[in-house]
């Protein structure tokens, strides 16, 4: 990916601050160097990127699962970790979208299956690992970040389509800032007094 500058009011976490200072989301949530309307009806390419879309282990997955821990996390009073949580789960959320973009445009209805359009294997909440536990939480999340560069590199692996290869692979460097960020926060809580 070609290096990028800096606005005077941008940061490298790809926020901008308002006037007041304030954190607020890029509005750009395109990947560099992709038109996503280039992309055209590829069966084998939507089979192959389906399951990272609404799958057991998919980004609506994770965005479920980092929703409830910001809530667990909030009555814990942990809002600083809820709100480093609330990012990772935006990041997720544009995933969602660019896998649902590319779906489409490959020739498959995004629904929330397994294998969109086939309409079984839907996407159910009880794949979501719900606990309490802080210093479970982030455990379970490092775990899930790990797996998916994992899937998505064998995804990658897998891939002749060039522009939905560009596509996963800055979704894996995005996973990789995850898992960077959830090791800091588990570090913080085990060497927090109890």
């Amino acid at each position: 990916m070609e290096d990028v500058e800096y606005g005077p009011n941008e940061s490298i976490d790809g926020k901008q601050n308002n006037q007041n200072g304030q954190k607020i989301i890029k509005s750009d949530t395109q990947v560099a160097g992709v038109d996503f309307d280039l992309i055209s009806k590829d069966l084998k390419t939507a089979r192959i990127i389906s399951p990272a879309y609404a799958s057991s282990k998919s980004e609506l997955l994770a965005i479920l699962l980092y929703t409830y821990q910001i809530f667990q996390f909030s009555y814990q009073k942990r809002e600083d970790i809820a709100k480093q949580l609330e990012e990772i789960s935006i990041q997720e959320m544009t995933h969602l979208e660019w896998l649902g973009q590319m779906l489409i445009r490959l020739g498959v209805a995004p629904i929330y299956t397994h294998y969109p359009p086939i309409p079984a294997n839907f996407f159910t909440t009880r794949f979501v690992p719900y606990n309490s536990n802080q210093i479970m939480m982030i455990k379970i999340d490092l775990q899930g970040e790990k797996q998916a560069i994992a899937d998505y590199k064998k995804i990658i692996s897998q891939l002749d389509n060039e522009l939905v290869k560009k596509v996963i692979q800055e979704i894996v460097k995005q996973e990789e800032n995850h898992v960077v960020i959830l090791t800091k926060i588990l570090e913080e809580l085990q060497d927090r007094p109890r």
